[in-house]
């Protein structure tokens, strides 16, 4: 090495250094936007998450809760109660109320056993064509377990009507045709009958039961 290039020594060192110290402090002021910019974006979402999220109101102590919490019994409630709270409310869609007492019952995978109470709340809702055929709604449980019915299945073409109440209808298709079980229901004769077959959540099924309770 010449005199001359260890006389650059220490300008090339110092620049080194300087580029060193200048990437470090880039590098540093990055890392702080990049996190600034995450939280503001996480400050974001959990904004838009709180603007969308459906919270619904709590009824006051002594309050009916609203005719849109009628489809069936809230958790915990009683039949009794749901009926006491939902059946007969001004303006509300009408519905009949009906229990109903296992007589047999037969699947593999069903825990339905004959003495259990069958409930389900039958609705007659307005149709959005002129149409002269009449279709109800209902979900039925057996125990604790949904036999038919639920989210937007459980259609079925019936004659309705709330007073007297009175529901005869009969869903012949089984979920490898229409989705749901079949269910046969006829509260003048006191009898309702549901089955399924292989395409089912419970599998090939039938329960006979012995209607107790119309209102």
């Amino acid at each position: 090495m010449t005199a001359g290039q260890r006389s650059n020594v220490p300008w090339i060192l110092g620049g080194a250094a300087l580029f060193l110290l200048f990437g470090c402090c880039v590098s540093g002021a990055g890392g702080l936007l990049l996190h600034r910019y995450r939280q503001e974006q996480q400050a974001r979402e959990q904004a838009e998450r709180a603007r969308l999220e459906v919270r619904p109101r709590q009824p006051a102590a002594g309050e009916r809760p609203p005719a849109t919490d009628c489809d069936q019994p809230n958790p915990g409630e009683s039949f009794a109660d749901f009926k006491r709270r939902c059946l007969g409310n001004p303006g509300a869609v009408p519905r009949v109320a009906i229990e109903a007492t296992v007589e047999s019952a037969f699947g593999s995978s069903l825990a339905v056993r004959a003495g259990q109470v069958c409930t389900l709340v039958v609705e007659n809702p307005p149709r959005a064509t002129d149409s002269s055929e009449r279709w109800c709604r209902t979900a039925v449980r057996c125990g604790d377990t949904l036999v038919y019915g639920g989210g937007a299945s459980g259609f079925f073409p019936c004659t309705f009507d709330a007073q007297p109440p009175v529901v005869v209808g009969d869903d012949g298709q089984t979920t490898s045709a229409d989705g749901d079980g079949a269910l046969m229901l006829d509260t003048r004769a006191g009898t309702l009958t549901l089955r399924d077959d292989a395409s089912g959540t419970l599998g090939i099924f039938m329960i006979s039961a012995r209607i107790t309770s119309v209102q």
